[in-house]
């Protein structure tokens, strides 16, 4: 037992435990591992957090996906409008242009008509338009517009869909986003307005 005051002397069984180590081949221990047992209660608490914490994680990783829809890439032929809806979201909608300027038979060249700027002869302006997506029925471009000579907007970026006609590609849907210049809003494309 203890003193009132003192300190616990190492051997006292009701405060140590002994983990069973290897034994050598004279039958002795090869060391001795006294652990005080207010440690191995601390330590009991640690792992029971954080085995809790590692199930409700999982538990949590089960529920997320028995609750998210299945995917629509999943079937076959829904690949392409699974990927639009992806870049669309991204994107804030816009007005499509006048009817006369919404076909033709080159998806990127409406593009330009419709979106796209004169070259100034200053600052460091860059236009291109990328055709990110293009089947016998549906295309999507990307026209990308920096350095524009603005205070606060740096670039716009437009997501342009088409669906095929007979003879045409129609524009069916534009949208935008924007890059503003350092202090003056975010320096990653978004729908947010620059200040």
């Amino acid at each position: 037992m203890q003193t009132p005051g003192c300190v616990p002397h190492p051997t006292d069984p009701s405060l140590m435990f002994n983990w069973n180590l290897p034994i050598d081949t004279l039958g002795n221990r090869k060391t001795s591992a006294w652990v005080d047992q207010s440690t191995i209660h601390v330590k009991d608490k640690m792992l029971k957090k954080l085995l809790i914490t590692g199930f409700n994680l999982a538990l949590l990783t089960v529920t997320v996906a028995a609750c998210t829809p299945p995917s629509e890439t999943a079937a076959p032929g829904n690949g392409e409008a699974t990927e639009s809806m992806v870049g669309r979201s991204t994107y804030g909608e816009i007005s499509l242009p006048p009817e006369p300027q919404r076909f033709g038979t080159d998806p990127e060249q409406i593009v330009l008509d419709a979106f796209g700027l004169e070259t100034p002869r200053e600052g460091n302006f860059n236009q291109e338009v990328t055709l990110v997506e293009q089947t016998s029925e549906r295309a999507i471009a990307m026209l990308t517009q920096t350095g524009l000579l603005d205070d606060s907007v740096e670039g716009i970026r437009y997501w342009v869909e088409f669906e095929a006609g007979e003879n045409a590609w129609e524009m069916v849907w534009a949208g935008r986003q924007v890059r503003c210049y350092a202090g003056r809003g975010s320096q990653d494309w978004t729908t947010e307005l620059c200040i």
